[in-house]
């Protein structure tokens, strides 16, 4: 496998993991990184599947109060900023 073999225009590298990203995504498939203004082409319009603005957010996710990064609920601290999960965030119920 080649380093950019199969990198086409558009596609954007992850500032968080360095994982390379297709274009037409809008958040990094491994870490969950938004796309940063300005990386890569622009999402296209129109059409599509499901799914609103930020990504996908599960039950149990906590939002990082550093830099809004959502951040999976198994998680003890922010994948982008490493600050730790505040204290009853990524818990469910009671």
């Amino acid at each position: 496998g080649g380093s950019a073999a199969g990198q086409r225009e558009g596609d954007w590298k992850c500032p968080c993991c360095s994982a390379l990203v297709f274009a037409s995504k809008t958040d990094c498939f491994r870490c969950r990184a938004p796309k940063p203004p300005g990386l890569g082409g622009a999402p296209p319009r129109g059409g599509g599947g499901a799914g609103g603005p930020g990504g996908q957010v599960r039950e149990g996710d906590w939002q990082c109060p550093t830099c809004k990064a959502n951040v999976f609920a198994s998680k003890l601290e922010c994948f982008k900023c490493r600050t730790p999960r505040p204290q009853g965030a990524g818990m469910g119920g009671g």
